[in-house]
């Protein structure tokens, strides 16, 4: 009979399941905060009530048995409740706390696996049903980031490795990319080359170094001294395709002239550079009477009658020579058959 009857009733759906897993989730919830709540009142009221009784107990021991006894035993009798009473709040609010955090793990434990069971059917419904109705689940029932994968359910990974291709197929698919929409085939039409012989970079790799903006105090200090920080330097931007090929320094941002990176343009110096003077080559000395000092006169005076008397006494050598007669051992010179003949 309870075959019969459980084949006739009715099969809950997956929104019936999702309200109930929703209701449940809720419920334990609430019990959680409840018993925190709780745990925490009866905690301060333990305390409250236990330094009340505290005081109370040394007011009575104070004035009713202090000095009315004359054994130590009996003293320490009377003056057992305070001893007690530290130890036994102690114990009482340990095992209170203990008692609540079994509860709320409890129900942490059952709070965890409905979610985790309601994050299942969610993403049965996300590869069963129509994206119609699972957009209308997951906007009940769903968290942000489940309603996020439910309106970009093929968004690509950017950074996949792609698939090893040819030229040839590398070429199509840039044209089927290109000729995809009309605008597209305008850009096409307005530059041809601009995309197949620009600069190739990978879809993670950046065209520069991004400045690290979490600097310490000396990197601060050192780039306010020496001015070197990307705070002082210009810009230098194509006047084509106005991308951003790099930074100078204000000094030399004038006289600059660059290659575009992206778009191949050249962009001339706004300024020209000046260029220092030709240098002039030092005046000849003259050595003159007029440029020379008066005490010099004297010096070339005697240097030149040096001169004359040396250029004379040459002379007279030179006569002496040629006046004096050869010498009787020197005789005439002997022919070449006198010479064989000795």
């Amino acid at each position: 009979m309870g075959l019969i009857i459980s084949r006739f009733r009715r099969k809950k759906t997956t929104k019936d399941i999702l309200e109930d897993l929703e209701t449940k989730i809720k419920r334990i919830e609430k019990d959680g905060e409840y018993k925190e709540q709780t745990h925490k009142r009866v905690i301060g009221l333990i305390m409250v009530n236990s330094v009340g009784l505290y005081v109370l107990f040394a007011l009575l021991y104070y004035f009713i048995y202090v000095g009315k006894s004359q054994y130590w035993v009996h003293s320490l009798m009377y003056a057992s409740p305070l001893l007690l009473l530290p130890v036994l709040v102690i114990f009482l609010r340990a095992a209170i706390s203990a008692y609540y955090n079994w509860s709320l793990n409890k129900n942490r434990v059952k709070l965890s696996k409905m979610r985790e069971e309601k994050k299942k059917i969610l993403e049965e419904v996300m590869d069963t049903e129509t994206y119609k109705v699972a957009k209308e689940i997951l906007d009940k029932y769903g968290t942000p980031d489940e309603h996020s994968k439910a309106l970009k359910p093929f968004t690509p990974a950017i950074n996949a490795p792609s698939l090893p291709s040819t030229p040839i197929q590398q070429k199509q698919r840039q044209l089927a990319m290109l000729t995809s929409t009309p605008r597209n085939m305008h850009m096409v039409a307005a530059t041809p080359g601009a995309i197949l012989n620009g600069p190739r970079l990978r879809s993670d790799q950046l065209p520069r170094p991004l400045p690290d903006s979490n600097k310490s105090a000396l990197d601060k200090v050192v780039d306010y001294l020496l001015k070197d920080g990307p705070n002082y330097r210009m810009a230098l931007v194509c006047t084509e395709c106005l991308s951003h090929n790099g930074m100078a320094m204000i000094e030399e941002f004038d006289y600059v002239s660059y290659k575009c990176a992206y778009c191949g343009r050249l962009n001339p110096a706004r300024k020209q550079r000046p260029s220092a003077p030709a240098l002039c080559s030092p005046p000849a000395l003259t050595f003159n009477n007029g440029t020379l000092g008066g005490g010099d006169d004297s010096s070339l005076a005697s240097s030149g009658t040096e001169s004359e008397e040396e250029r004379e006494t040459d002379k007279r050598t030179d006569t002496e020579e040629t006046d004096h007669p050869p010498s009787p051992v020197e005789g005439e010179p002997k022919s070449e058959e006198e010479k064989k003949q000795d």
